[in-house]
């Protein structure tokens, strides 16, 4: 079953203002990078015009945090790899 991006509890947790791209916390990053490998699959289901356009601004954070310098490496990394199932 999809999950909604539309939710409140995705919005939450992935969402603007969870991690700040301009000074991102490594810890939050982590959790951020944790919670798409375990949900990742499933929001990638949902094939509905506004979770697409919602997801395009969560791919453009994650990318622009894979190249923030505040993190480390390993993080950045971590951003730009998709795990194997």
């Amino acid at each position: 079953m999809p999950i909604d991006w539309q939710s409140e509890t995705c919005a939450t947790c992935i969402g603007p203002g969870t991690v700040q791209v301009e000074s991102p916390r490594q810890e939050d990053v982590e959790c951020l990078i944790k919670l798409l490998n375990t949900i990742g699959s499933q929001l990638d289901e949902n094939r509905q015009e506004a979770s697409r356009q919602r997801m395009r601004i969560y791919f453009d954070r994650i990318h622009q945090l894979s190249r923030s310098p505040k993190l480390e490496r390993r993080v950045q990394y971590a951003l730009l790899v998709r795990p194997t199932p």
